[in-house]
């Protein structure tokens, strides 16, 4: 009987070989053209879904420390694109534009404006930077940056009392009322008679609580 002989021949193995520097070169440009593109269709998203990719990619590569990833960042150098004191990350999250320090042109700054995305919050056809809320010849939008209203983020005040309702305030801006349920800030700022001094955050850090008239020369 014939047998059937199988010679195996081993072949040595050989390492990969090094990519060219051409090619190098190549994946770094489409993914400079990926990074572009990305940033072109985040900035056409709405403000809502812009929140929600942001947090998506946080704990992506973020060169400028300004709580918005590089492949959304318009610039990984700089925290602060439009130079209006609030960091990049923020404006996405305060859904303002990062690129514009008046989102909603009103004469105010985004990091000074109560409603940086409402030209005319109280809707009476006269722009919120045109208005002079505390009657001192001054139109808001040229107000010095101590005198004007900006957005609540730390609240010293221990309790206030709004509509016969008791609140309890604390320093994560937590709106807890008399019954135990949750308070927005719009609940919080009814009649408009809340100051607030700002700081470069966009964010303000104090409150000074106001009589009914938001006459500022006599506080509760």
């Amino acid at each position: 009987m014939a047998t059937l002989g199988i010679a195996f021949i081993l072949q040595p193995a050989t390492a990969s070989a090094s990519p060219s520097k051409k090619a190098v070169l190549r994946a770094a440009k489409r993914a400079e053209r990926a990074a572009k593109k990305s940033e072109r269709l985040f900035k056409r998203l709405k403000s809502d879904d812009k929140v929600k990719v942001a947090n998506k990619l946080q704990n992506k590569t973020d060169d400028d420390n300004d709580g918005l990833a590089n492949v959304l960042d318009p610039d990984d150098n700089d925290q602060d694109v439009d130079n209006d004191g609030i960091k990049d990350g923020n404006e996405v999250q305060n859904k303002t534009d990062l690129e514009d320090s008046d989102t909603d042109g009103d004469g105010i700054s985004d990091d000074k404006d109560l409603h940086p995305t409402d030209s005319d919050a109280d809707d009476d056809g006269v722009l919120d930077g045109d208005e002079d809320s505390d009657n001192d010849g001054t139109p808001d939008g040229q107000e010095d940056d101590n005198n004007v209203k900006g957005l609540i983020s730390a609240i010293t005040t221990t309790e206030i009392t709004v509509n016969n309702q008791t609140f309890t305030l604390d320093s994560n801006t937590q709106y807890i009322g008399s019954d135990d349920q949750s308070v927005t800030q719009a609940y919080f700022a009814i009649g408009s008679c809340v100051e607030v001094e700002p700081d470069n955050s966009g964010n303000a850090k104090k409150v000074k609580l106001e009589n009914d008239s938001c006459d500022s020369s006599s506080d509760d």
